[in-house]
């Protein structure tokens, strides 16, 4: 997730436009850690025009940076190809939290929730009021679920968790459970 300076990308007509593209040969970016980047070519950037504002799913840049004098923000939650982000790190010497957790792959779910709460985050401690939202995924992925066996927990937790904790737990996390197959089981998606 990143934020942006939205007056910084407003084009002529007022208009903010970010894009998720592959770098060309020659690119370079300045990053949030005060370091300057050849980038390699194909590596995922979110750009506004020829301004790129951050390496997809490894670091942010200056570009259109938070500032104190910012008062729109633009909020930009995504997922990326966790293959490409290992690549584009591994090429750049360049090893982040962002990076390490695209390159294992998330769950594209995480994008829409975590926005959802940076959203209520910034309205509750910065007064943020939200203008509008796009969502655009190409292709969602199906949602799996597993089986989970209540001793498969207690195992991995080296404590015994008594079953109504551990379902109310997966719950308020956000998961839905349900009974599973066999006894003693749930399925959790």
């Amino acid at each position: 997730m990143h934020a942006f300076d939205a007056a910084v990308l407003k084009n002529a007509a007022g208009q903010v436009e970010i894009e998720v593209r592959r770098t060309k040969a020659g690119e370079r970016v300045a990053a949030l850690d005060g370091l300057t980047y050849e980038l390699p070519i194909n590596t995922l950037v979110i750009a506004s025009g020829q301004k790129i504002l951050a390496m997809a799913g490894i670091k942010g840049a200056v570009e259109a940076s938070i500032t104190h004098k910012t008062t729109e923000v633009l909020v930009e939650s995504a997922n990326f190809c966790a293959p490409l982000i290992y690549e584009s790190s591994h090429a750049l010497n360049l090893r982040t939290d962002a990076s390490n957790r695209f390159s294992a792959g998330l769950s594209s779910a995480l994008t829409s929730s975590g926005l959802t709460k940076i959203a209520e985050v910034l309205a509750q401690v910065g007064g943020a009021k939200v203008m509008g939202r796009l969502d655009v995924c190409p292709a969602p992925r199906p949602v799996k679920s597993v089986i989970l066996l209540p001793e498969h927990v207690d195992e991995r937790a080296g404590v015994k968790i008594e079953p109504k904790v551990c379902r109310r737990a997966l719950t308020a996390l956000g998961f839905k459970v349900g009974d599973g197959r066999a006894r003693q089981s749930w399925r959790v998606t």
